[in-house]
């Protein structure tokens, strides 16, 4: 588990270094770098396995993904590992962008035990990591190959990033075998993602079929069948440029028999359905970053979404993924204590900083008179928030 990420020069990101707990949520108002932040930790875990150039989640050319007052073209992306128990260590790389087309290199990349100095990997430009060209080269006697392991490990399972849109979800989805058990960010593939569980573990789909009737009693069933269906190869393709096959798509039976396909269920309904099936994935990533999950969610149905998302945690145990979220909702925040929040917030000259929650004087207090964290954020300025911090 990630215990700290820090980013410098990341879009709007000057210098940020955030402190980080199993679950974790990053709030603040628009324009603050949430959403770079998740970007960014994105692609830290992707940087493990393909080229640099591919591993950032939006389209890009160029210096667009540089903080614009830097006057280099270089990103630095790193974390620190300080689980209990086990050794620190941290890890970072150092990404060019000289070129004006797509492309990028990594010019540096570090790795540090406990408080010792850092150990250089690599100085060279290079089109990806050490760690992702030592998957293609096991056989390999380079000398730093423990360290290369050690974070191999550590990022291994990857990261999947969501940003939901009920629209995208309920679309039937053609089978892909780079797809299995993930869906797009965008939450297309939810279909073939549920066919993916269906056939591993019926067991698995039983519970999430149950609990979506048991949230939803007008329902009495989910069904997976297949359908003319929609071939992407990633969200930022155009739905009405993609080809057609047979894929799946998911159907909906009431108590009184009709069967309802997932177009003409509600957003809501779709939305719950997705983050059902994130809780019961039988193979869950080492990350799970998440926008806004309270977008298109009747406020009180928050507390079932989180509970849910912390299942993990005591379904999986150790194997459980990491989740990092962001939030605009109040009614959300009001689920996290304040060591799992952080305040990311947007200076008059265009810096962002990011102060945990913890931090903020009094905030124990605080939520000792029966206020709760989000209750706190919404009726106390930001300034006031950590005045004397």
């Amino acid at each position: 588990m990630m215990t700290r990420f820090q980013v410098k020069n990341y879009k709007c990101l000057g210098v940020v270094d955030i402190p980080l707990t199993p679950i974790h949520v990053l709030i603040g108002q628009n324009d603050a770098g949430k959403s770079s932040v998740l970007e960014a930790m994105y692609a830290l875990f992707r940087s493990s396995t393909m080229p640099i150039k591919d591993v950032f989640p939006e389209i890009w050319v160029g210096r667009e993904l540089v903080h614009e007052q830097s006057t280099g073209s270089t990103v630095s992306i790193g974390t620190v590992w300080d689980p209990p128990g086990a050794e620190k260590c941290s890890y970072q790389i150092a990404v060019d962008f000289p070129f004006q087309d797509h492309n990028c290199v990594v010019v540096c990349e570090t790795f540090a035990r406990r408080n010792g100095p850092p150990m250089l990997l690599s100085d060279e430009s290079q089109p990806e990591t050490r760690v992702a060209s030592s998957r293609l080269n096991s056989q390999s006697h380079d000398p730093n190959r423990e360290e290369i392991k050690t974070i191999a490990d550590k990022l291994g399972g990857g990261a999947h990033l969501y940003r939901f849109d009920p629209r995208i979800m309920a679309v039937p989805s053609a089978l892909d075998v780079s797809r299995r058990f993930v869906m797009e960010v965008d939450g297309f593939g939810l279909a073939s993602m549920l066919d993916d569980i269906l056939g591993y573990d019926f067991e698995l789909f039983k519970s999430i079929r149950d609990t979506f009737c048991q949230l939803f009693p007008q329902f009495s069933s989910i069904r997976i069948q297949t359908a003319p269906a929609i071939e992407r190869k990633s969200s930022s393709q155009n739905l009405a440029k993609t080809s057609v096959a047979m894929g799946k798509g998911i159907c909906f039976e009431t108590r009184s028999g009709a069967t309802i396909r997932s177009f003409q269920v509600s957003a809501g309904a779709i939305l719950i359905l997705g983050f059902i099936t994130l809780a019961h994935l039988p193979q869950p990533p080492k990350l799970l970053l998440i926008e806004e999950p309270e977008n298109g969610i009747y406020p009180l149905r928050l507390k079932q979404v989180i509970d849910m998302i912390r299942d993990l945690s005591s379904r999986l145990g150790s194997k459980a993924p990491q989740i990092v979220m962001t939030t605009h909702s109040p009614y959300l925040l009001a689920f996290f204590e304040p060591e799992e929040a952080t305040l990311m917030t947007r200076r008059q000259n265009g810096s962002v900083v990011a102060q945990p929650m913890r931090d903020a004087p009094h905030i124990h207090e605080r939520m000792g008179h029966e206020f709760n964290l989000g209750e706190i954020w919404y009726n106390v300025s930001e300034e006031d928030l950590f005045q004397n911090a």
